[in-house]
């Protein structure tokens, strides 16, 4: 990397993308791992929201010990902050700073350790709010401005960098009255507190961060640059009897009579954007109307605000806090029917199940997640008057490297899954699992596929689930997904895999378990979450025997007439081939030829 990682940790910013290959391919220092500056992060909310106790320091401290000791023990020259030179501006250098001025015992020392030319010439304040760096100026003011409770503020209108900016501008011209002496940096603060500048953009930050706290329901309009301009939105959080309808409909729409709906479920993982390419590759390749679910850690930041408009248009989008474990058991076993159900789901053994009973997983946020799908495609087709077609499950965080197969290719009556990652017998036991990361919805099948959650609710789900519990094996997401359609007598077809998982960057909601075994030596250069996914995708997409991608030699999507198992021993009902990326094909279906071979072209014989 050379100079891309110079000065150290930080590097050029616009070396890397997104910025945590900062830490993996060139930082590498332990007190900057995205896990310690997201617990020092923690930390600072936790001590402003503390204030005035004068113990807030120490709750700080409590609260994230090891983060502190890791980033504190390195020190300035440990982690090698060129503070006095404004070259360190990224989150390491951040949390260092932040975890000086709350550290008891360094902050006596931070007119040592930081400088008024670095915090106010060497950092742009505006991208640290963004970054969720916002209390550490609600600390600088000490409670001198803190305005408490706020009016919520539509998310589309925050003139928010704009104040914060302005109120650099003042400080940096102060900030050139100071030197490099001990207590600079503290003089520095004094006389910015004094003149009120960190009580105003306090006011703006808390207020932003409020009301980001807040769940909402909006719509996105079509901004012209195949992004989506946000609006409408209303105060929103779930209850079995919540409003799920679009707060302006026909405004997110593709027209008045589109056929197919596509859920985009879940927050995207951070290591590649998705949202781009589902747009591209779904959305736009199937046109078809969006609805999006997207349950947030803490806040809504500013970078998934903007991430969520490169999704384009969207009909309804609900936008919400998520629930920790505590809180999704609490939800289900809420929303059960019969609380004496949460017992008999308690025989069947296995991940299916997490988070109740401690089990360690997260599939209960997904078939909540699918719930909530169907019940904005259910009100809104309400609104509109007319069912769609079909309804599409779309996962946030798949990265799509090709067009998904057209509508068209696609027999109604059927749900569609990618073949591969199927995880059947799971701990060896006999039950064989399906796919159950994208599916394409007959709508006269939508109950049948997204009605996990009901059928938990109900007690149906127990139906098909107590062989499971006598049989005493435990069962995964998949194999409970296909149990509940065979049980639900959902017919299935199948199409080569173009997406995969994409790898999520370390943080308290994503563990990076390998790090414990030997290969933490190993570089991490994995895109994907699952390394056999992403073989299965690139063999769809690449022809290894002639050193060519498919996509880009005008291979295409084509139905399978009829539908063919994939192999004489790959011949169970949700097994069989409905589509197929072809070369050459006839009113059949594909055929082989060899102008591929020989002229790597492709030609229609029908």
């Amino acid at each position: 990397p050379g100079l891309c990682c110079r000065p150290q940790p930080c590097g050029l910013k616009s070396c890397w993308h997104p910025p945590e290959f900062t830490y993996h391919f060139c930082c590498r220092e332990p007190a900057c791992r995205p896990s310690v500056v997201t617990d020092i992060q923690g930390a600072l909310e936790l001590a402003v929201a503390a204030l005035p106790n004068t113990n807030a320091s120490n709750m700080a401290f409590r609260a994230a010990p090891e983060a502190f000791r890791a980033i504190l023990r390195r020190g300035l020259h440990g982690l090698r902050l060129t503070m006095t030179q404004g070259a360190q501006d990224c989150p390491c250098a951040v949390a260092y700073a932040v975890a000086v001025l709350l550290d008891p015992t360094s902050s006596k020392f931070a007119g040592h350790l930081l400088t008024p030319a670095w915090f106010a010439l060497g950092l742009t304040w505006s991208e640290i709010v963004d970054q969720g760096w916002g209390p550490l100026f609600g600390w600088l003011a000490q409670n001198n401005g803190s305005s408490g409770r706020h009016s919520s503020v539509d998310l589309a209108q925050r003139p928010l960098s704009t104040a914060v900016e302005e109120e650099q501008e003042r400080a940096r011209a102060v900030a050139n009255d100071y030197g490099e002496g001990d207590g600079a940096f503290s003089a520095f603060t004094a006389r910015m507190r004094t003149a009120g500048l960190w009580g105003r953009i306090w006011r703006q930050v808390s207020a932003d961060l409020e009301a980001r706290r807040r769940g909402h329901k909006c719509v996105a309009a079509a901004d012209g640059d195949a992004h989506g301009r946000w609006g409408a939105c209303t105060p929103w959080s779930y209850t079995a009897d919540a409003d799920f309808t679009s707060p302006a409909p026909g405004v997110g729409a593709r027209g008045s009579s589109t056929p197919v709906a596509v859920c985009v479920l879940g927050a995207p993982r951070n290591v590649l954007p998705t949202y781009n390419h589902i747009r591209e590759n779904v959305l736009k390749t199937l046109g078809a109307d969006a609805f999006l679910y997207v349950p947030f850690s803490r806040r809504l930041t500013r970078t998934l605000e903007a991430e969520l408009t490169k999704i384009g248009p969207v009909v309804t989008a609900i936008v919400v806090p998520d629930v920790d474990r505590e809180g999704m058991q609490a939800r289900i076993v809420n929303d059960l029917s019969d609380p004496q159900l949460a017992k008999l789901y308690a025989t069947v053994p296995g991940p299916w199940r997490a988070p109740l009973f401690d089990q360690m997983g997260s599939s209960m946020w997904g078939y909540f997640a699918q719930h909530v799908c169907k019940r904005m495609v259910e009100a809104y087709e309400e609104q509109r008057q007319l069912l769609y077609d079909w309804v599409v499950f779309a996962r946030a965080d798949l990265y799509w490297t090709h067009r998904h197969p057209p509508i068209g290719t696609m027999t109604p009556g059927f749900v569609y899954v990618p073949f591969g990652q199927d995880n059947s017998r799971y701990a060896h036991g006999p039950e064989p699992g399906l796919n159950d990361r994208h599916a394409v919805v007959s709508r006269s099948l939508m109950q049948g596929y997204f009605g996990r959650w009901d059928d938990l609710r109900s007690g149906d789900a127990y139906r098909y689930l107590e062989k499971i519990a006598q049989g005493e094996h435990p069962i995964n997401t998949e194999q409970y997904l296909l149990l509940h359609l065979r049980y639900h007598k959902v017919p299935v077809r199948r199409f080569p895999p173009i997406a995969f998982v994409t790898q999520c960057a370390e943080g308290p909601q994503c563990q990076h378990l390998y790090k414990g075994t030997d290969l933490h030596k190993r570089e991490w250069l994995s895109s994907a979450k699952y390394w056999s996914e992403l073989i299965e995708v690139r063999r769809t997409i690449h022809d290894g025997d002639v050193k060519a991608d498919k996509p880009m030699s005008g291979w295409i999507w084509v139905p399978l007439r009829p539908h063919a198992p994939l192999a004489p021993a790959v011949n169970k009902p949700w097994e069989l081939w409905g589509v197929d990326l072809a070369c050459c094909s006839t009113r059949s279906g594909p055929v082989s030829c060899y102008r591929w071979f020989f002229f790597r072209r492709c030609q229609s014989l029908a």
